[in-house]
């Protein structure tokens, strides 16, 4: 029995752990989109998790993970300022810069 309980929780780790990669990968093309057209240069092409909650997810009325992604962007090449993209699931709440 011992078994099958950790072959559930090992199961259940590595379907959150893709489940967590989907969303960065979501969160960072979101990210892509909103510089270019804004004409914007994303910085070093990735996004930082920043915080994790629980919220309902918008449309679904179920429970959904909220992330919160950060990155940073250039506007004329010399500077560095910092954006965010929010997901509640894998849907877009709010992306700022």
């Amino acid at each position: 029995m011992s078994v099958l309980l950790a072959l559930a929780v090992l199961v259940a780790l590595v379907l959150l752990w893709q489940d967590a990669l989907r969303a960065r990968e979501t969160a960072l093309a979101i990210a892509r989109q909103t510089c270019d057209r804004a004409g914007f240069q994303l910085l070093d092409a990735t996004v930082a998790l920043r915080r994790v909650g629980i919220t309902r997810a918008p449309g679904a009325g179920c429970c959904a993970l909220r992330r919160t992604y950060v990155f940073e962007y250039s506007v004329h090449g010399g500077d560095r300022r910092s954006g965010f993209v929010i997901l509640a699931g894998h849907r877009p709440v709010s992306v700022g810069l």
